[in-house]
């Protein structure tokens, strides 16, 4: 599934959801779909998007909560997904899209590039409700998981 067309379910079905977008991609996708004025773009601190959206969903727990994170970024900090499964915020939803380069620096490819398999690390740090969602997935298995998981997974 492309990162516009996965941004755009995902827009479709935001509600009331605070948004946290990690730097480059996902902030410049969510914006080229959305042109969200509230939501937070975290420009300047690659991989700390998941931990600022942890912090908010502690702080606002009757608030949903989504970090649209990258590989890139979660690469730059997959520490983040322990402390996330240790705390278990029920308001929080991380999506990762994973297309296997650091697109902010003209597409360079990721370090293990193909290799990394960010549902079974989340999974391996304790978050159970994790899925991929591929290029053979439909736009309505996303739908589905945008309201069941907690960790989704989106891969080109």
């Amino acid at each position: 599934m492309k990162t516009n067309e996965c941004m755009k379910v995902l827009a479709k079905h935001r509600g009331d959801a605070v948004v946290v977008c990690a730097l480059g991609m996902a902030a410049n996708e969510w914006w080229a779909v959305t042109r969200s004025e509230d939501s937070f773009y975290m420009h300047g601190g690659m991989g700390f998007a998941a931990s600022f959206a942890l912090g908010l969903a502690l702080s606002i727990p009757r608030t949903p909560v989504w970090v649209l994170n990258s590989d890139g970024s979660l690469c730059m900090n997959t520490g983040c997904l322990i402390t996330e499964a240790g705390q278990q915020p029920k308001n929080l939803k991380h999506f990762v899209v994973d297309n296997q380069c650091y697109q902010t620096v003209e597409t360079m490819p990721i370090v293990n590039q193909g290799g990394a398999d960010y549902t079974a690390i989340a999974r391996g740090a304790g978050i159970q409700q994790a899925i991929t969602v591929d290029d053979r997935a439909s736009k309505r298995s996303l739908t589905i998981n945008v309201r069941r998981r907690r960790i989704t997974r989106a891969r080109r």
